[in-house]
């Protein structure tokens, strides 16, 4: 099954790059020392409908399978210490580290760094990424595939400076991609 990366990812690749590309090579503008070419895509606005505020977060609602907090509410045993809350020393690599992780000299064990020794994690939830909003999710996944595949094609996107809701594909014209 694909994650929601390469969903997004494949759909994003079927826009019609290499025109993107061209249109962006026709509409340059000197910044600086560097000449940037620059394409309209679309709006922000995607694919949750949202627009992020540092000021504001209400508009994101909790996800429906964690309820908002991130993670499962299953525990599942430590991978690290095997539910046993405790790791022999020998298990990390650098022995000092026993007074950071309550070493026990007795039992020559010190507290799963992992676990923080309750022996059990949950897992981060699987709608969501952990970030307690399957819409914020969504969008984050959404921009990371949007960069990747600009990236594939020698730019970045960015909002627009009149409307921040404007999404533009922007490249750095070089004699190399002239040509």
């Amino acid at each position: 099954m694909a994650t929601l990366f390469e969903k997004y990812r494949s759909e994003i690749k079927q826009w019609g790059w290499k025109g993107i590309v061209q249109d962006a090579l026709a509409n340059t503008e000197k910044v600086g020392d560097i000449v940037i070419g620059s394409d309209y895509i679309g709006s922000f606005l995607q694919p949750s409908g949202k627009y992020y505020t540092p000021w504001a977060n209400s508009n994101l609602t909790d996800c429906p399978q964690c309820k908002g907090t991130g993670t499962t509410k299953k525990k599942y045993p430590c991978p690290m210490c095997k539910g046993e809350g405790r790791r022999h020393y020998e298990d990390w690599m650098n022995p000092g580290i026993k007074t950071v992780h309550y070493y026990d000299p007795t039992t020559n064990t010190f507290t799963c760094n992992v676990c923080n020794g309750r022996k059990n994690i949950e897992k981060t939830c699987s709608r969501c990424g952990g970030l307690g909003s399957h819409e914020a999710y969504q969008d984050q996944e959404y921009w990371k595939a949007l960069d990747s595949v600009a990236a594939e094609y020698g730019g970045w996107v960015a909002e627009g400076e009149g409307d921040p809701t404007d999404m533009f594909f922007h490249m750095e014209v070089t004699d190399e991609n002239t040509n």
